[in-house]
């Protein structure tokens, strides 16, 4: 081949990727939103589909090579699933939104598998049938616990049925100086006797190693316990034990004929998916209605409304701490939120414990900017008095965001407001970071999704340390096949606009949507430049050396080589760009591809 052509190969590789880096620059003057990111790609997929109907399967079945051309597709579409699927295992789903949706409903249905198997290995629900069992699988979340966090804590409300995925779970007895009563691992379940009678928990739980625990809510088991006789039967079966009768007549100090009185309501309920509760937990609504204008330090509870305040109010349950009880230490992560009603309580700085202390009082909410953003929390707090307080959980405060807009609205503001910069700063998070963090957070609440631990952010960038390289790979795989068509569409000297026009059309858009998600994701600018900059002089290579092969290659050897790159190119649009694009824009997608395709199509009357 003359010098000439390899050099014509390379510059319309560069030509058609150099929408690339450009898509990157377009980043720094237009931020765009996700329905014009949606047009964009659908407009470059119509683009790219037409060039390669046009350059690769038209001119491989003009040359009467169907069947090579046609193993080829396959073949290529295979590599592309596969080289694309071992990508994304590694982070490279990160590059886009619709990479990232799959992944995380791949994991949700794999979790959802794992929670199926655990549960049918549990006594409780052995005999259930799979449609019940598939609506408890469904109702589970999977938390992960890192070593020495506290799951539950004496007298917290038994809302969930805990149930150990892996790891190691150590129940204390705060009766006998804090020993270790019983320690569960795979499929144990501490605070299932507190869960099935309805009691506060009289234990407390912490995981003594990392732990994935199961989390099954109460309404969740109420609702197949009435639709479901074999759970009904274990549940009355378990009831009706004598281990039932010891746990309540001694840990919660119920009488023999309040023990059976119970009973007796159990069992009438089981039928209609109520087991009553065997001890009332406290909560005091009126009283934190009374006094909720008057809380402090953390002004989110201030002037809701009435229905909103019992909202909060019946969430919130009662304890009450001796003098000098810890209540959380330094480092601890952050489940629980204090707001104290009497006596006082001290917030001991670990730098100076003796005389960096701060005393709080009735009306004082304590740990509430840990508690909100998920930072460890960076003081421990001591009860100086004997103390009432009320406990708002973790997993209950994640609801009402959900479900009370006025709520919702407070804690957002909280969120953007420098208070919360001031604490993420001081807590080891840069600025960067902490600017991420609450543009994440509050797209979460908008969207009613939980908000994201602060410490998990710096757990996450760990986790994804080698995702950007991931990620570049992955745009290199979507490349592959644009370099080794460039290269054979020039071997006669001829170039053909609209497979240039096409490639260049579908690049702009990838490159627009990827690097803004890379940029959300943390990478600076100038890496994700570099990248896409890279990819377009590889492609350039790519596309002088393809040139070079297709010279040598014999006419099978030729069609199947197209067929390679039309089929990785036909998955990239079905498996990435499509999706991306409907996600993004909706219904219009259909018209914007149709546009892209006839973009392309008139470029090759220009030949």
């Amino acid at each position: 081949m003359s010098d000439s052509l390899l050099v014509l190969a390379f510059w319309m590789g560069i030509v058609s990727a150099c929408s690339l880096p450009l898509g990157t620059l377009t980043t720094l003057v237009w931020r765009p939103d996700d329905r014009s990111v949606g047009i964009l790609m659908a407009f470059g997929g119509g683009a790219l589909l037409a060039a390669l109907t046009i350059d690769l399967v038209g001119s491989a079945l003009a040359r009467g090579e169907f069947a090579w051309l046609a193993m080829g597709c396959i073949l290529g579409g295979v590599l592309f699933v596969v080289l694309d699927n071992t990508v994304n295992n590694r982070g490279g789903f990160l590059r886009k939104s619709s990479t990232v949706v799959h992944y995380l409903r791949r994991k949700h249905r794999q979790r959802f598998q794992h929670a199926l198997d655990d549960l049918e290995r549990i006594v409780l629900f052995d005999d259930l049938r799979q449609e019940h069992a598939e609506d408890l699988a469904a109702a589970v979340v999977r938390e992960t616990f890192a070593k020495g966090t506290t799951i539950y804590s004496a007298g917290d409300p038994s809302d969930f049925l805990y149930i150990v995925d892996d790891g190691e779970v150590s129940v204390t007895d705060p009766r006998d100086q804090g020993r270790v009563a019983a320690v569960h691992r795979e499929r144990g379940t501490p605070g299932q006797h507190a869960f099935l009678t309805g009691s506060p928990h009289t234990h407390h739980a912490f995981a003594s190693e990392e732990s994935r625990i199961w989390m099954l809510p109460r309404e969740a088991f109420h609702k197949v316990l009435g639709d479901s006789a074999a759970l009904a039967a274990a549940t009355l079966e378990f009831v009706n034990g004598d281990s039932v009768s010891d746990y309540l007549e001694h840990r919660q100090g119920l009488a023999p004929e309040v023990i059976a009185g119970w009973r007796e309501s159990a069992a009438s309920g089981l039928g209609a998916g109520v087991i009553p509760n065997a001890v009332t937990i406290e909560r005091r609504r009126d009283e934190f209605v009374r006094i909720s204008d008057g809380i402090r330090r953390l002004p989110i509870f201030r002037g809701l409304a009435p229905a909103d305040l019992r909202a909060v109010a019946d969430r919130l349950h009662c304890v009450r701490c001796e003098r000098g009880d810890t209540i959380f230490r330094h480092g601890e992560p952050p489940d629980r939120l204090y707001i104290v009603e009497t006596g006082q309580m001290a917030l001991l700085s670990p730098a100076d414990p003796l005389t960096g202390r701060t005393v709080v009082e009735s009306g004082d909410v304590v740990g509430g900017r840990s508690f909100i953003t998920g930072a460890p929390r960076p003081v421990t707090a001591v009860a100086v008095d004997d103390c009432e307080l009320w406990v708002l959980r973790k997993t209950d405060f994640d609801s009402l965001i959900r479900g009370f807009r006025a709520i919702h609205e407070r804690v957002r503001d909280y969120l953007e407001g420098e208070e919360t910069r001031d604490f993420l700063g001081a807590s080891g998070l840069a600025a960067p970071r902490v600017e991420r963090w609450i543009r994440h957070a509050t797209r979460n609440v908008d969207s009613g999704r939980l908000i994201p631990a602060a410490a998990e952010m710096i757990r996450h960038v760990d986790l994804h340390r080698g995702a950007p390289l991931a990620i570049w790979l992955g745009i290199l795989l979507d490349g592959i096949p644009e370099s080794l068509v460039i290269g054979g569409s020039v071997v006669d000297g001829h170039v053909s606009f609209s497979l240039i026009a096409g490639l260049f059309l579908s690049n702009y858009p990838e490159a627009l949507s990827s690097s803004v998600g890379m940029r959300q994701q943390g990478m600076r600018f100038a890496r994700v430049f570099f990248m896409w900059t890279s990819l377009m002089v590889l492609t350039g290579i790519g596309a002088a050396l393809g040139s070079e092969f297709f010279v040598e290659a014999n006419p099978h050897a030729f069609a199947i080589v197209e067929g390679i790159a039309a089929g990785a190119m036909l998955t990239l649009i079905a498996q990435t760009m499509a999706p991306e694009a409907y996600m993004k824009a909706g219904p219009v997608v259909g018209l914007a591809t149709l546009m892209g395709f006839l973009a392309a199509i008139f470029s090759k009357t220009l030949e």
